[in-house]
């Protein structure tokens, strides 16, 4: 009887006690290679510390991890591993090596086409580069940009001479993936690439000496590239400042020039302000970031931070460009060791990096608001990923991915990636750092950059059931609908009314119970796990959910964890005579029709 109704209740019924968590599932490692040769990531085999707050404490790290990219179908992921010329894809399902390329020249920066099959890899040559003291470190000043198609696996490579690479030199395709674009640092450069030929079209693009032209972006109609140049401590800064070039990607001619001219007000005693010009010093990590309609635009930049002895303590300012003047419209704070600027998708809303928050600025609404939980530690490489309106960041010094709410930038959780690290050295974290969302949502994938793997974990719906009771009055049922139209796992445990969870007593370890033909009864199993199909419905008691023998008490609670992002149910608890019922509904999302949500009949 109790089951029948519980069971009928559950297709009218949607409600409460819901919360968002993400469930490590798997750990992605590099193909085994000869004691001494274990793939990379690290290229300067120093690995990514926690770093010292301290007066005079130095800011830079050279730990720079590539990003992730995932096949469209969300069935593979890929990541260069630029310390040992190699290109690992992995099966997300089974965790097996799928791929296992060589891409000489430490390939860094990854770009993904247009169509999300094929990949632009930009590769360094650390070593030639930097030359020798016997050579004067003259570097031999080569490049490569390679196209890999992720299908079939087929690379195909335009090795470059006159260049220099950093790893920040990104790649950027138009939209139909005809032409993609690059900069070279060192030598002041930006150069076009027709991919069908792989040959440079056309001559390069010719910069101040010395300006070093670093992240390139390109605007969302492909018909203009932003190209920071950060110059130089050798530069006079007052005639040739730092700024952003825009290039007309149809002619691949500049067409004009951003220097953020912008001022602001500072109170002075007397209740006054006095109007203070904004100085603006770009770095390797400050890319302009486009609106979704290519009118609006934002930069960083660390003129703050970088003047003072603590610069992650400190804060920086971002700009808000009108494309059609090319002039600042707003100014807004940011963290210390300001960084990258990404647009949120389908918003209105960019995102702002630095060294211990995201600041979030609304270009409609010009308001502002950042992350909490301020110590963290993000690195130039800390890159935000999005998934709905949530937002997931490496924090490399916890050995964890931070969640938090875009509207609000409320801190929601963080998940624990790279169990099992083990470092000779206690201050050296595993170092999560980049973070990719696959296309459908279900994986997310955190790079471990100290421990050269992958951590993937889902987004999961986490339910509380208020009352798991079973005693010589009331019984509570459960009942669950899997709505989410595909196969889900559901983890429950169940807690006793003080949080602890419910365990079972082995009778026979008591050490004065010295009975040899003592046998232990299993009273209770916990936690469990069960999968549901499509469309599935299950009802179960407290002691059927535990496995528990018959007479067993149970009072307290139940959570349930699903690996998908609707479910429904209810519960009720009811009398031994059901003349008395509470209950309540297990999700607000997947019914047709909310009928009920909450219910007590008494007599």
């Amino acid at each position: 009887m109790l089951k029948r109704i519980v069971l009928a209740a559950t297709l009218a019924c949607s409600g409460s006690h819901i919360a968002e968590g993400q469930r490590l599932v798997r750990t992605l490692h590099p193909p085994e290679r000869p004691a001494g040769e274990e793939l990379k990531f690290d290229t300067n085999l120093q690995p990514l510390t926690i770093l010292s707050l301290g007066m005079g404490a130095s800011t830079s790290d050279a730990n720079y991890a590539p990003k992730l990219i995932f096949l469209p179908d969300s069935s593979q992921v890929f990541a260069v591993f630029p310390g040992s010329d190699r290109l690992v894809g992995w099966d997300v399902e089974s965790g097996e090596v799928v791929a296992d390329l060589e891409i000489p020249g430490n390939p860094a920066s990854v770009t993904r086409s247009p169509n999300g099959l094929q990949i632009g890899v930009v590769s360094l040559f650390i070593e030639e580069n930097f030359g020798a003291a016997s050579n004067n470190f003259e570097g031999q000043r080569i490049g490569a940009i390679s196209i890999v198609d992720l299908e079939t696996l087929e690379i195909t490579t335009l090795n470059l001479t006159e260049v220099f690479f950093s790893f920040f030199n990104n790649l950027v395709f138009t939209s139909d993936g005809t032409r993609a674009f690059v900069a070279s640092s060192a030598t002041d450069e930006l150069l076009q690439i027709d991919i069908a030929t792989m040959t440079e079209a056309g001559p390069r693009i010719k910069f101040e000496g010395g300006t070093w032209p670093t992240p390139v972006t390109i605007s969302p109609d492909s018909s203009l590239l932003a190209v920071t140049l950060i110059g130089s401590p050798l530069l006079p800064r007052d005639e040739i400042p730092d700024s952003v070039q825009i290039i007309d990607t149809a002619s691949f001619t500049k067409v004009g020039s951003i220097v953020p001219n912008a001022s602001v007000d500072i109170p002075i005693p007397g209740g006054l302000t006095e109007t203070v010009e904004i100085e603006h010093d770009f770095v390797a990590t400050n890319n302009l970031a486009f609106s979704e309609d290519g009118r609006w635009a934002i930069i960083a930049e660390q003129s703050t931070s970088g003047a003072t002895a603590l610069p992650e303590l400190g804060y920086d300012r971002a700009f808000l460009i009108d494309m059609e003047t090319r002039e600042v419209d707003a100014v807004f704070e940011t963290g210390g060791v300001s960084q990258t600027s990404v647009l949120v998708p389908d918003s209105q809303v960019f995102a702002v990096m630095s060294a211990v928050n995201l600041t979030f600025i609304d270009y409609d609404s010009r308001e502002s608001w950042e992350t909490q939980a301020k110590n963290s530690q993000f690195r130039t490489s800390s890159r935000p990923a999005f998934h709905g309106d949530q937002v997931y960041i490496g924090s490399p010094i916890w050995d964890a991915v931070l969640r938090y709410e875009v509207n609000s930038g409320e801190w929601r959780n963080l998940v624990a990636v790279a169990p099992g690290f083990e470092s000779e050295n206690v201050t050296i974290p595993a170092g999560a750092l980049d973070v990719s969302v696959s296309p459908d949502g279900r994986t997310i994938a955190a790079l471990i950059f100290n421990d050269n793997r992958l951590d993937l974990f889902q987004p999961t719906t986490r339910f509380t059931i208020p009352q798991l009771v079973h005693n010589s009055t009331w019984s509570t049922g459960i009942a669950l609908t899997n709505v989410s139209g595909v196969e889900v796992e559901v983890r429950g445990i169940a807690y006793n009314n003080v949080g602890a969870p419910l365990v079972d007593t082995d009778e026979c370890a008591d050490p004065e119970n010295e009975d040899d033909d003592c046998e232990n009864v299993i009273e209770v199993v916990n936690p469990q796990t069960f999968n549901m199909g499509p469309e599935e419905q299950l009802s179960f008691t407290p002691l059927d959910f535990l496995d528990a023998v018959v007479g067993t008490t149970v009072e307290g609670w139940l959570d349930l964890d699903v690996n998908a992002e609707i479910f429904s149910g209810l519960f009720l608890s009811l009398d031994q005579q059901v003349t008395r019922m509470d209950g309540g509904s297990l999700s607000a999302d997947g019914a047709r029709a909310q009928v009920l949500s909450h219910f007590r009949v008494q007599d």
